[in-house]
């Protein structure tokens, strides 16, 4: 049986709209004109125009597309996890893991850095993300697993910052979208500040776990995780006393070392 009309439609729609995220992502949104989606790629500008009237209309329904993913992620994991935390941390990978193998998330996340480009419809991509992480680190602090001192607004602000912030400067150097091995060190140098002491071997062998589900596409060389390293390395971390603040761990995440190396990206 042939396709429809709508289906033929929707699938057209699709190709515009990877089309405009490929041009998008090299380019961003000022260096991309309309003739430059779609050159080459088989379509018409009549059938782009019927779609998309203006290159704002395109931006914007690649920024609304990623406005939808996090809640959507998040509604699809809750059924099969109740714990915030954790929910947190596999929100992240999956998040993570879209932005690696779709185009059209990589674009909409140098497209919320240019929204000041675009104009004042633009979903705000960056906001609706901080959001969804504080409500999680909200629920988190009620189960009992954050630390009391946690300031949820901050710490969202911080973590959305630095995914979007990997993923901006994986693309400006050249490299390919996938932050996993990146946002796994980063939150291994992270959780240990916002999780309860008695808590943190169970966060940290449910990052692992999920750091090895969603890596297995990876091409980078995998951060060492805090649970494969030596156990009495692991042991002197997990009883470090963090209330005495970043002096109180090395670099290599090892209390007392007393290096502070910067992790490179």
């Amino acid at each position: 049986m042939g396709r429809t009309k709508q289906e033929r439609a929707d699938q057209t729609r699709r190709a515009l709209l990877h089309a405009a995220a490929e041009t998008f992502e090299a380019r961003g949104y000022h260096g991309t004109s309309l003739q430059d989606i779609v050159t080459g790629r088989g379509v018409s500008k009549g059938a782009l125009y019927f779609h998309f009237p203006s290159k704002k209309d395109l931006a914007v329904a690649i920024l609304e597309e990623q406005h939808a993913l996090w809640p959507r992620l998040l509604t699809d994991l809750r059924g099969r996890e109740r714990n915030a935390l954790r929910l947190l941390l596999e929100l992240l990978m999956e998040a993570a893991g879209n932005i690696r193998d779709d185009v059209v998330a990589r674009a909409g996340t140098r497209l919320a850095c240019e929204k000041d480009q675009i104009g004042t419809a633009v979903p705000a991509l960056f906001t609706g993300w901080v959001e969804i992480v504080e409500g999680l680190l909200i629920e988190a602090h009620n189960q009992g697993d954050l630390r009391p001192d946690v300031a949820p607004r901050i710490v969202a602000e911080f973590l959305v910052a630095g995914f979007a912030g990997l993923q901006r400067m994986r693309t400006i150097k050249g490299l390919d979208g996938d932050i996993h091995p990146h946002l796994t060190a980063m939150l291994e140098h992270l959780l240990p500040g916002l999780v309860k002491a008695e808590k943190m071997a169970e966060v940290l062998a449910a990052l692992n776990a999920i750091g090895h589900r969603t890596l297995r596409n990876s091409s980078d060389v995998l951060p060492v995780s805090l649970l494969e390293r030596k156990p009495r390395d692991a042991a002197r971390l997990l009883s470090a006393d963090h209330s005495k603040g970043p002096a109180a761990l090395g670099g290599d995440g090892i209390p007392g070392s007393g290096r502070h190396e910067r992790s490179r990206v």
